[in-house]
C-alpha cells in the first residue's frame, strides 16, 4: 500500500469512528439535556468540556477538508449554486459570517498542511486562521494596484527583510511566519498586529450592517484622492441638487450607471427586428460571434436576467445575477449558432464549469495549444 493510499485508508477509518462517536454522542446529548448534566459534579462537568471541545476541534478539521474537497470538484456548482460560499450558507445553513470564515480556513489548510495541529491544539482558531488568509489576499489586492510589494510566499522562503508601502516600512513575512505570531491570540489582538504591519492595507475595508427592515447602513472608508472624486461629482451635479450628500450622490450615480448597463429588454410586442437572418436560418452567419441586441434583449427576458443553470436531479436553478454571460447550449466552436433558442444566461461560474465539463481543465502552462488556439487537459 503506497503512502499516500495508506493515508487515505487511516482517514476513512477515522472518519468511520467519528461518525459512530457522533451517534453515540447524539444518543447520550440527548439523555444528557434532560437528567445527567444536571447532576454531574463540578470537575466532572469541566473534564466533559474539555472532551467535547477537543472532538469538536477535530471535527473542524474534517469538515474543512471536505469543504475543500467539494471546492475542489466544483460540486457546489453542479447542484446549482453559483459559488461556494452560497453553497455553505444556502444549503449547510451556516452564517454568512461563519461560511466565510471556515472557507478561508479551508483554503489555508490546503496550502499549509501543518496548521492542523495548531487547530486541534487550539492554538490556531478558524478565525485567526480566516484573519491571516484575508490579510494576504488584500496584500495581493493592493499588489495588483501597485501599492505595495507582496509579502513573501511560503515557496520563496528567504531571510526577512523589509518592504515600502506609503505608510511605511512592512516586513516581508511568509504566511508560515505570520501564523506563529498570531497563535494564542484572540481575534482584537490579531487584528492590532496586522494593522501595525500594513496599516493602509487593513483600513481599506467596508461594513455593511442592518439597521431596520428597509434600512442598510454601509461603512466605507475613503482616501484623499477618492474624496476629492467624489466633492468634484457633488459640483457637477450641483444644477441637479446645489446641496447634495454624499448618500444623494452615489443613489444619483446608481440611477445613472443601471441605466448605462442594465440590459435593455424589449417589450414582448416590439416591433423592431434582428438585422441578422441567422435567427431564422441557424446555417448563416455561422463565423460570426455578433449576437444581434434584440436576441440579447429576448434571452435576458426569457431567462429573467439571472443563471439559467438547473441541476438535472434536483432541479435547482442557480439564479444568480453575478458576472452573468451568454452562453451557446451548442458550442460555437462546434458548430452552434447565434440563434436565440441556442443561447441562454449563465454566471461565470457555471459557464467556466460547463465549458471545463466540454472542452477540459484548462491548461495554458502545461499543455499545447489545440487547432483552436486553446489550451485544454482532454
Amino acid at each position: 500500500m503506497t503512502n499516500i493510499s495508506k493515508a487515505n485508508h487511516e482517514e476513512n477509518i477515522q472518519i468511520h469512528k467519528l461518525n459512530n462517536l457522533e451517534t453515540i454522542k447524539t444518543y447520550k446529548l440527548e439523555s444528557l439535556e434532560k437528567t445527567e448534566i444536571t447532576r454531574l459534579s463540578n470537575n466532572d462537568l469541566l473534564t466533559r468540556m474539555k472532551q467535547l471541545s477537543s472532538e469538536d476541534r477535530k471535527l473542524q478539521i474534517l469538515f474543512l477538508k471536505h469543504l475543500k474537497e467539494v471546492e475542489q470538484r466544483k460540486l457546489f456548482l453542479k447542484i446549482g449554486f453559483g459559488s461556494l460560499f452560497e453553497y455553505v450558507v444556502q444549503d449547510l445553513g451556516y452564517s454568512e459570517s461563519t461560511a466565510y470564515r471556515r472557507i478561508e480556513a479551508a483554503r489555508l489548510l490546503q496550502e499549509l498542511p501543518q496548521i492542523e495541529e495548531k487547530i486541534k491544539s487550539g492554538a490556531l482558531t478558524l478565525n485567526a486562521a480566516a484573519q491571516v488568509q484575508t490579510f494576504f489576499k488584500k496584500l495581493k489586492k493592493q499588489e495588483k494596484l501597485n501599492l505595495v510589494t507582496t509579502f513573501k510566499s511560503d515557496l520563496e522562503l528567504r531571510p526577512s527583510t523589509t518592504t515600502k508601502l506609503k505608510s511605511g516600512i512592512v516586513p516581508l513575512l511568509s504566511k508560515s511566519e505570520l501564523i506563529t505570531q498570531v497563535e494564542n491570540k484572540s481575534s482584537r489582538d490579531i487584528e492590532k498586529h496586522l494593522l501595525s504591519l500594513a496599516p493602509e492595507i487593513q483600513t481599506i475595508s467596508e461594513k455593511v450592517r442592518s439597521v431596520s427592515k428597509d434600512l442598510t447602513e454601509i461603512k466605507l472608508i475613503f482616501n484623499e484622492e477618492q474624496k476629492q472624486r467624489l466633492d468634484e461629482l457633488k459640483l457637477l451635479l450641483s444644477h441637479v441638487n446645489s446641496q447634495m450628500t454624499y448618500h444623494e450622490l452615489i443613489d444619483h450615480l446608481c440611477h445613472r450607471a443601471l441605466k448605462q448597463l442594465k440590459p435593455k429588454v424589449e417589450k414582448k410586442d416590439s416591433k423592431l427586428k434582428p438585422r441578422l437572418d441567422s435567427e431564422l436560418n441557424p446555417n448563416l452567419n455561422l463565423k460570426s460571434r455578433y449576437i444581434p441586441a434584440l436576441i440579447k434583449s429576448n434571452v435576458y427576458r426569457r431567462d429573467n436576467g439571472c443563471c439559467s443553470y438547473i441541476h438535472p436531479e434536483t432541479h435547482k436553478k442557480c439564479g444568480s445575477k453575478f458576472q452573468l454571460q451568454l452562453d451557446h447550449i451548442h458550442p460555437f466552436s462546434l458548430g452552434g449558432s447565434n440563434v436565440e433558442s441556442n443561447l441562454r444566461l449563465l454566471c461565470s461560474s457555471h459557464n467556466r464549469y460547463r465549458a471545463e465539463k466540454t472542452f477540459g481543465v484548462y491548461k495554458p502552462s502545461s499543455y499545447k495549444a489545440d487547432n483552436t488556439g486553446n489550451h485544454f487537459q482532454r
